[in-house]
């Protein structure tokens, strides 16, 4: 953390005993959206090793898009790349957040195909706010 920030937890009306945060990045801080960018530089060198994996990351959040040809498409490949951006967080003290994940599917819909991050489903959405990219 580049920042030393003490912090507590209040649960009921009664506060925890004050810590300092020695990892992460302030929520919010002008360097934060900085500091993901070149954290992230690796998991983007990865995540562009898996053919049909396109991704776009801003700030804090990073888009993952599959392109295919309907008679190729591979549900392997979708989770091979959840798979490596969990992996890649694990080995950084992260934590991917599945209930703020969702899955859009565009074309032919396979209901069949099904994703989950860290044994949580991801939600399938017809339609999802995006703030751009």
């Amino acid at each position: 953390m580049y920042i030393c920030v003490k912090f507590l937890v209040k649960v009921n009306g009664k506060n925890s005993s004050q810590t300092t945060a020695d990892s992460g990045v302030g929520q919010g801080s002008v360097l934060g959206p900085i500091i993901f960018v070149i954290l992230f530089s690796k998991l983007s060198k990865l995540l562009k090793e898996i053919n049909g994996i396109i991704h776009f990351k801003f700030a804090n959040d990073l888009k993952i898009i599959y392109s295919y040809l309907i008679k190729n498409f591979d549900p392997e490949i979708i989770k091979k790349a959840l798979a490596t951006v969990t992996q890649w967080c694990e080995s950084k003290s992260m934590a991917v957040a599945p209930k703020k994940t969702y899955h859009v599917q565009f074309g032919p819909t396979n209901s069949a195909a099904k994703y989950v991050l860290n044994n949580i489903e991801i939600e399938k959405k017809e339609v999802v706010r995006d703030l751009g990219f």
